[in-house]
């Protein structure tokens, strides 16, 4: 298993589609690595055969409403990682340009021609990522420093880390069931809480059964600045619940 030698920028997002190799290492769990690589390679292998194969059932214009099913998948293949590695933009970057490209461009790009739903020629990526409009794909497949980059920006990432969080594919479901949920909690740092991150998800369709944006986006501020007093590390579900209703 390996990952970008360094973090790759925008400037190298495009230097990749005109063909520019970037160097890889090893993960940092190498005994590990070098005893399982044939099965990590396997695996990463097979996960892109699987995602490749569910995106030709999918309708482009419903794919926003398959991100509970996806992160069910990739997380399937990879929750054995060590965190380490889990929590490295570096790893994520090579998993999405290496393996789950095409993933990122059908559900990601916003094509006026709907016969064009993933550019297959590089120099469409690379008009495409230069127009002003398209910038946005930059973060889905690079990420960035900070946590909510990793836990919501970034387009595969952001799809593992709510299953890795919640445990339960049920709740992953509820939380993607409006992208504004998954947005309010894993934008935040309370999103790393197990505890709160459940509460929040099970407790917000209860208090605000329309789901309107403005109505969840207000609770998630509200939950995070009672945060910046409580720690959350040390309230169960029920004293989570209990704030979000006061």
């Amino acid at each position: 298993m390996q990952k970008f030698e360094e973090i790759l920028t925008s400037e190298d997002l495009i230097d990749y589609f005109e063909g520019k190799t970037f160097d890889k290492i090893d993960i940092e769990n190498k005994d590990a690595v070098d005893k399982n690589f044939p099965k990590y390679l396997e695996s990463l292998i097979e996960l892109k055969t699987v995602i490749n194969k569910h995106l030709k059932t999918i309708d482009k214009k419903t794919i926003n409403k398959s991100d509970a099913f996806f992160s069910n998948i990739i997380y399937g293949y990879l929750e054995s990682l060590p965190r380490r590695e889990l929590t490295d933009i570096r790893f994520w970057q090579m998993l999405s340009l290496e393996y789950l490209q095409n993933y990122i461009w059908y559900r990601w790009y916003k094509s006026d021609d709907p016969t064009k739903n993933i550019p297959l020629r590089n120099e469409d990526k690379i008009k495409i990522l230069k127009s002003k409009d398209k910038s946005s794909l930059f973060i889905r497949f690079l990420g960035g420093s900070s946590l909510k980059s990793l836990t919501s920006r970034q387009a595969i990432s952001r799809l593992f880390w709510p299953r890795h969080i919640l445990k339960d594919s049920k709740l992953v479901e509820l939380c993607f069931e409006k992208q504004d949920i998954a947005v309010a909690v894993f934008e935040r740092q309370y999103g790393m809480h197990p505890e709160a991150a459940k509460a929040f998800i099970k407790n917000i369709s209860i208090k605000h059964s329309a789901l309107e944006k403005k109505n969840i986006q207000l609770e998630a501020k509200i939950l995070n600045r009672y945060f910046a007093t409580i720690n959350p590390d040390y309230l169960d579900q029920n004293s989570i619940k209990k704030l979000l209703f006061i």
